[in-house]
Order: C-alpha cells, then sequence, then structure tokens
C-alpha cells in the first residue's frame, strides 16, 4: 500500500476526482485498481512492494484525443521532491493561505478510497 496514495493523487491532478476504486489482487504482493472518475475517466495502477531492483520502476501516462503525456518520472534525488512541498508549505504558511490542492481533506479522500480497496481485497483474497 506503500505507493498506492502517490499514485492516486497524480492521477486524481490528472483526471480529477476519483469516485470509486475497484482493486483486485494478483500473484504474490501485486495489486491492481481501477480508479474511477467524476469525469467518465478511468484509470488504472498496478503496484508491487516486492519487485527486484531490476524490475523497479514508475511510468504514468496519460492519454486523449490529444496524444498521449508522460509523467516525469522519479528523480535519482528523493530530497529534491521534498525540498519543494517544503518550499511550498512555508510560501503558503507565511502568506496565510490555509487552502491547498494536496490539504488535510483530500488526504482524507485519498485514505478513504484505500480503505475501500483493502476492503475489498481482504474479500477476494479469502
Amino acid at each position: 500500500m506503500g505507493s498506492w496514495p502517490h499514485a492516486i493523487a497524480l492521477l486524481w491532478a490528472c483526471l480529477g476526482p476519483v469516485s470509486s476504486v475497484t482493486a483486485d489482487a494478483g500473484l504474490a504482493d501485486v495489486t491492481h485498481l481501477v480508479l474511477h472518475h467524476h469525469s467518465g475517466a478511468t484509470s488504472t495502477v498496478t503496484v508491487s512492494q516486492s519487485v527486484s531492483p531490476a524490475a523497479e520502476t514508475f511510468g504514468c501516462y496519460v492519454w486523449g484525443a490529444a496524444g498521449r503525456s508522460a509523467a516525469p518520472g522519479l528523480t535519482a534525488d528523493p530530497v529534491e521532491p521534498l525540498r519543494a512541498a517544503l518550499a511550498e508549505l512555508v510560501g503558503n504558511a507565511r502568506s496565510g493561505r490555509t487552502a491547498d490542492a494536496c490539504d488535510v481533506e483530500f488526504g482524507q479522500k485519498v485514505v478513504s478510497l484505500l480503505a475501500a480497496a483493502e476492503g475489498q481485497l481482504a474479500q477476494r483474497r479469502r
């Protein structure tokens, strides 16, 4: 479940709010999610925490009538995105801005989707 919230947040930003999730278990710890967006779009996520280092990868592609767009890949320096997030947080605090696209309400919505997915996976693994 470690990378699920990030994948959901990225697809939420690309395709709009997620209204529901369908989850299914693959072999070992492979998990497949189908996200149903309010816009009518669907997106899929496949995650695993136990792949070999040679198989580790990240990819996110969104496509439509205008073509295909790829999200930036993982950076070699994990501190870089953390710095950017902290700079944005500090900027918000200094300006008095309290609303943010990734605020606690957004986090709660993502966690609710994760809980629904976990419930479905528990049913399928019985």
